[in-house]
């Protein structure tokens, strides 16, 4: 038997089998070399742990940032259809009239003449004072609509009264935009 390229000798079976027991030692060896590994580490954090709190150290925790019940894009559309069907105007908005920039942090959207704007009584004559005042009535529908909106979209909204008439809203990015 065993003749030309038979694989070898009677015993070839028997080292293979040793081999892939010195390989599965070898596995195990690493396995249990990781594992203690990370136990060693565990059990450095912890003492790190006990030496802050005997110290009176209080470890600052990250805060999670949670993702946006709706995206950004749904956002500033709703917004903006939310403003221009919700707010009084003394005269006609149109989605088009809005400006939308990205800050990094946030998403900025403005927007000119929306609601009713009276000048301040000291500016009682003026023809064009840039620093209107924004009606009672109309920041209350703002207010309900960002109100709405921030709950919906599951985003932090603030706006503000600028010059010359602008309204300015500020949309908080979350995770994943």
């Amino acid at each position: 038997m065993g003749g030309r390229g038979s694989g070898g000798s009677k015993n070839a079976g028997t080292s293979s089998k040793a081999t892939i027991e010195k390989k599965q030692e070898a596995q195990l060896s690493k396995e249990e070399l990781l594992k203690q590994k990370r136990l060693d580490a565990l059990a450095k954090a912890r003492a790190k742990r006990a030496e802050n709190l005997k110290n009176g150290v209080k470890t600052e925790k990250k805060p999670r940032q949670t993702k946006a019940k709706m995206s950004m894009d749904n956002t500033v559309y709703d917004l903006k259809s939310q403003l221009i069907r919700n707010v009084d105007t003394d005269g006609y908005i149109r989605s088009s009239d809005f400006r939308v920039e990205d800050y990094g942090d946030f998403i900025n959207v403005q927007v000119r003449d929306l609601g009713k704007w009276k000048n301040p009584s000291y500016a009682r004559d003026e023809e064009d004072y840039d620093w209107q005042v924004l009606h009672k009535s109309s920041g209350k529908q703002i207010d309900k609509v960002v109100k709405r909106m921030a709950k919906l979209s599951g985003r932090k909204i603030t706006w503000s009264a600028e010059e010359k008439n602008w309204l300015s809203f500020d949309i908080e990015k979350k995770k994943g935009d």
